[in-house]
């Protein structure tokens, strides 16, 4: 709004374009959330690539503000997207810009029970009957 712009300061009529976009797209995740069930938004999220970038933004953001280090993060910024169920750190298997297409992208970590002979290690017969 033009009229808006001549009548309050440069710096906070941007503060409010900023905080306007930041809602928006957190109405977005929601959205994404509703439908998804998480959200975690991979970044070439096709439907909405921009909610996709927005999402490692926020990340990046946040990573930021841990380390002391001026950004748009903020303390009620983050508290409101963890409400939401967002998760800072997100670990893929897919490689760089391929996203978190479905949840077996996610790494997780599998651990095998120990053998019988409690040597942790499986014999050669067993090895060639799993084959």
């Amino acid at each position: 709004n033009a009229t808006a712009q001549a009548t309050m300061p440069r710096t906070q009529y941007h503060a409010d374009i900023s905080r306007d976009a930041w809602s928006e797209r957190l109405a977005e995740l929601r959205d994404f959330k509703a439908v998804h069930g998480h959200c975690n938004v991979p970044r070439g999220y096709a439907d909405n690539p921009s909610l996709g970038r927005w999402v490692n933004k926020q990340r990046c953001h946040y990573k930021h503000m841990k380390q002391g280090k001026q950004c748009p993060m903020t303390p009620e910024r983050s508290r409101t997207l963890e409400k939401e169920g967002f998760r800072w750190e997100i670990r893929n298997l897919g490689g760089r810009g391929k996203g978190l297409g479905s949840r077996s992208n996610l790494r997780i970590k599998i651990t095998k029970p120990p053998s019988s002979s409690g040597t942790g290690r499986r014999d050669a017969a067993a090895d060639a009957a799993s084959g």
